[in-house]
């Protein structure tokens, strides 16, 4: 009986990991491509320059929301993860960490006001910490969240997500049904169609 119990509890904890990471992913997959579609020339030319920098404002920092409930999921379901997957996921979650993204949630996104310098945090002070936090490499940080030619595991964010979250499902035999409306993406069907 109790190791039935022990299992149940497994498996709860599996299922919300796995709604979790879907979550994640939707937010992670919606703020890439937006910012992908606004840069073509056709959606560009429709704004004006302060309002495109506004879009690619708000998709950079819900990413950097995104990328901070990852962290957060990585220290509550750590115990869960399976065995191959560990290291991956504390790699992304220390990688995460160094880059600063933690401190920028909660020094910039939802703030106005810097506590350290006593100030209203400057719009160059907030570009300066972005421009760190993507290592000054823009094209590479977006190619390290998602590669859309080769998106790799464990070469980029989504990947390593996605793939924790169908090894979830597949060690605890959780079906794409039994997760309805919350499983929102699937490996073969909702990426492919992201894909140029």
């Amino acid at each position: 009986m109790k190791n039935k119990i022990k299992s149940t509890e497994i498996r709860k904890k599996a299922l919300e990991a796995t709604s979790v990471l879907d979550l994640i992913l939707v937010d992670i997959l919606t703020c890439t491509n937006i910012l992908r579609i606004f840069d073509k020339p056709f959606f560009s030319r429709k704004f004006s320059p302060i309002m495109a920098a506004g879009i690619h404002r708000m998709c950079l920092w819900y990413l950097f929301l995104a990328l901070c409930r990852w962290y957060e999921f990585y220290i509550r379901y750590k115990k869960i993860l399976p065995a191959g997957s560990v290291a991956i996921c504390r790699d992304l979650s220390n990688e995460i960490q160094k880059r600063g993204i933690i401190g920028f949630r909660n020094k910039v996104i939802g703030h106005i006001w810097d506590n350290e310098a006593e100030c209203p945090l400057s719009d160059k002070e907030v570009s300066e910490y972005i421009r760190r936090i993507a290592k000054d490499d823009f094209t590479s940080f977006y190619q390290w969240i998602i590669d859309f030619k080769e998106n790799i595991y464990p070469k980029t964010v989504v990947s390593i997500v996605e793939t924790l979250r169908d090894k979830i499902m597949e060690q605890n035999s959780i079906s794409s049904e039994e997760l309805g409306l919350k499983h929102l993406l699937t490996k073969n069907t909702a990426f492919s169609e992201l894909k140029e």
